[in-house]
């Protein structure tokens, strides 16, 4: 094909010093290294989720109920080196957005210059979004990951077709992109359509694109994901069926207000000056239809948040669902802000540096302030307590082992819900053997009924049954016997607390 592509622009900055790759490199480490310290420094409890995903490591597999596993696999890597703590479970966080830091300034270098990938890669690394998650392991980090190795592969692949007419290896490394990326979140299946779109928008005249290099990185992409796909047709396609769950269309349509939820969230997640200003460059829509870079760059980033935008209208969308096209959108504004008008190139230059140092800034006097409240509940109320939700379970584990082994030692467990359960087998020493989940039905609610449910025939018949229930007279009914043991209390926040009773069942009858 003849026509533009995104080939690089004359270098118009310097492009050695603080702006190559070595400057990026060294600056990108030290804020890592930051965050790893904080972690280890600041061991804040695991989040339900981040609890779950030990569970999952500590079988590793090629599926679970809710996800694809390449969390598990992460957490079971960076534990074998340096242990189950929080800090060890949440390593990958930090370094994961590194190395995609890394990503965006080869994107940003690959299309514009060293001085676009350089602030390209800062600002990627200190959006509110990303320094949040830096300390929290998610499904969103290998996402984010093989999403900015993908689209500068992709970049790559097509310079390197338009100079050389092919370019089979960058094609294919896109294929491994693809489907590791698919091993992380099935949401990397929109990086599919964001190079549709780009090639749409090119309207037939990309140079360097080849149909059959994308087909070849398809190819390989589903091979390397294909694990996953046979574990769910294995296990009734579980997976599947959650996220259609969690996309929620089959009920209550069109929501004005999660809607504007999700939309005011994604000032919190890029940073509020800066998705304004992607705003107001979508807008003006004539600016980057004419620059071939800067179409790319609105085709990976645009269609996932429109995509998201919708969802939040039909039904609900967490804050998060929109974070690849974050790294697309990084570049975007950068470019905007150093190469769009040269007139302007001080002003914008100034808005780029000035929203890398007041996300920074504000980010750590935050973290540093729930740093020193943390140890006092009370502190924070729960309405800006961002860590409401992980707070207290490591006295709760605590105090189930104390019950456990003076009242009922090495006695096997009973949770009726899957945040409670994968807290109790992470925090309660030593690490329960034997844990099974109330599944009074053959519907599979969560990975605990799939894996764990409780059932006479294989199950021992005297439990500790614990439970957040007020009255738990539904479920103990169910037993010959039941004594509550204790009744266990935990603040979490002002004037909060969790409420956690403790009893000794025994004599299964069956469920209702």
């Amino acid at each position: 094909m003849t026509g533009p592509s995104p080939q690089p622009a004359p270098l118009t900055f310097p492009n050695s010093g603080i702006y190559s790759l070595p400057g990026a490199l060294l600056l990108l480490a030290a804020l890592t290294l930051l965050r790893v310290i904080y972690l280890t420094v600041y061991p804040f409890d695991l989040h339900p989720d981040e609890a779950q995903y030990w569970v999952w490591a500590q079988d590793l597999a090629f599926g679970y109920y809710s996800k694809p596993p390449m969390v598990a696999w992460l957490i079971a890597a960076t534990t074998s080196v340096c242990g189950d703590g929080g800090a060890c479970v949440r390593l990958g966080a930090p370094l994961l957005h590194f190395f995609t830091a890394l990503a965006v300034y080869g994107i940003g270098h690959r299309l514009f210059d060293r001085r676009v990938g350089f602030w390209s890669a800062l600002l990627y690394a200190t959006l509110p979004g990303v320094a949040f998650s830096s300390v929290v392991m998610s499904t969103d980090l290998p996402l984010l990951l093989f999403w900015a190795v993908g689209l500068y592969v992709y970049v790559r692949a097509l310079q390197r077709g338009a100079a050389v007419g092919h370019a089979w290896r960058w094609w294919l490394v896109l294929g491994v992109a693809l489907g590791l990326g698919l091993l992380g979140k099935y949401a990397m299946i929109f990086f599919l359509l964001s190079a549709g779109v780009h090639v749409a928008l090119a309207r037939g005249r990309l140079a360097g694109w080849s149909w059959r290099g994308m087909m070849m990185a398809v190819v390989v992409g589903l091979a390397i994901y294909a694990p996953n796909a046979f574990w769910n047709a294995d296990n009734s396609f579980v997976s599947y069926a959650h996220t259609s769950d969690n996309a929620n269309l089959g009920g209550h349509l069109f929501s004005i207000g999660s809607f504007l939820e999700f939309f005011g969230a994604q000032f919190g997640v890029f940073g509020p000056a800066l998705f304004a200003v992607l705003i107001v460059i979508l807008a003006r829509w004539r600016g980057w239809w004419r620059d071939d870079r800067q179409r790319l760059l609105v085709a990976f980033a645009l269609p996932t948040l429109a995509i998201m935008l919708l969802q939040g209208f039909l039904s609900r969308a967490n804050a998060n669902w929109a974070a690849p096209a974050y790294v697309a959108a990084s570049v975007l504004v950068v470019a905007w802000a150093l190469h769009a008008n040269p007139k302007l190139w001080r002003g914008r230059a100034l808005l780029a540096s000035g929203s890398v140092a007041v996300h920074a800034g504000l980010v750590a006097a935050f973290l540093i302030f729930i740093a020193a409240s943390y140890g006092r509940p009370d502190a924070l109320p729960s309405q800006a307590d961002p860590f409401k939700r992980v707070r207290g379970w490591l006295e709760l584990g605590a105090a189930i082992a104390h019950v456990r082994a003076n009242d009922m030692p090495g006695a096997a467990l009973l949770v009726d819900e899957r945040k409670l359960m994968a807290e109790l087998l992470y925090y309660v020493k030593p690490h329960p053997v034997e844990a099974f989940k109330w599944r009074p039905t053959n519907r599979i609610h969560d990975h605990f009924d799939l894996t764990r449910p409780y059932y006479q025939a294989l199950s021992p018949a005297k439990l500790l049954y614990v439970t957040e229930r007020a009255d738990a007279s539904e479920i103990i009914s169910r037993f010959k016997s039941a004594e509550l043991l204790a009744e266990v209390r935990t603040p979490i926040g002002v004037g909060r607390e969790r409420v956690v009773r403790l009893y000794e069942v025994e004599g299964f009858q069956g469920y209702p």
